[in-house]
């Protein structure tokens, strides 16, 4: 039984490590921590070995490999495209994220009677594996595009427990991930036109420091949202800092 990485995977979070650790504001207990990628938000046995099998074969190492390919320091300022592929790869991660969070357990079991029959690992592993296959079967995010966003400022992304949380792109809503410190992807409506082998990528040089603070603040307010708390990652304490002082402002 290994120690499982219940809704962010440890690759991801590394991404927001700076000299093999990151900062974390856990909004329950209301202090900002270092953590790290190997022990952050885990479980030993929360996932059986097979789930973790399909996870990371199916979902987690094909992202990793595309995210890769679409780091800034490899993409430069030019204009590029990306295979229908790679597009449904990330969708596809985009939907683990909701059949990871604990919540979906909880809304499957209350539905199923057979559901409720299974070993509290084996729910795990249901809600994650069968509800991305059943995302995908009944057309995952088909009515979305995919965007890409290099954060060009000195404030750094920040990664909600919850994974993803809802912006607009465009005037549309969106839901949009970080993917690292100065990455991220969203999915929004009516953003560029496909052939038939790729996608014209949208991709938006974010260069002020006040968007970037705003788009972290809603990331803290969906997280709360979503799972009445939990925990925010970013690689700058002072972020944090900032964010914190903020959200106790909001509840005065």
């Amino acid at each position: 039984m290994i120690n499982s990485h219940i809704v962010l995977p440890k690759f991801l979070l590394k991404n927001f490590e700076i000299d093999h650790s990151f900062w974390y504001y856990d909004i329950d207990k209301d202090y900002v921590a270092k953590g790290y990628a190997s022990s952050f938000n885990t479980e030993k046995g929360y996932y059986s070995d097979e789930t973790e099998r399909i996870l990371n074969s199916e979902i987690e190492t094909p992202f990793s490999k595309l995210l890769n390919k679409y780091r800034p320091s490899v993409l430069g300022d030019d204009e590029f495209e990306m295979s229908l592929n790679d597009v449904l790869c990330i969708k596809r991660f985009f939907y683990s994220f909701l059949c990871r969070n604990p919540q979906m357990v909880e809304m499957v079991k209350d539905k199923s009677v057979f559901y409720q029959l299974l070993t509290e690992t084996d729910q795990h592993g249901s809600a994650a594996i069968m509800g991305i296959r059943e995302g995908e079967r009944m057309g995952l995010f088909n009515e979305y595009d995919v965007a890409f966003f290099i954060n060009r400022t000195e404030v750094p992304f920040v990664l909600p427990n919850c994974g993803i949380y809802n912006l607009k792109l465009k005037g549309h809503p969106a839901i949009v991930f970080p993917a690292s410190s100065d990455v991220m992807f969203g999915l929004g409506k009516n953003m560029r036109m496909e052939n038939e082998e790729s996608v014209e990528l949208q991709r938006g040089l974010i260069t002020e420091a006040s968007i970037i603070k705003r788009m972290n603040m809603q990331a803290l307010k969906r997280q709360i949202t979503i799972n009445n708390g939990g925990r925010i990652v970013c690689s700058q304490k002072e972020e944090l800092y900032r964010l914190r002082a903020e959200y106790h402002s909001q509840q005065i």
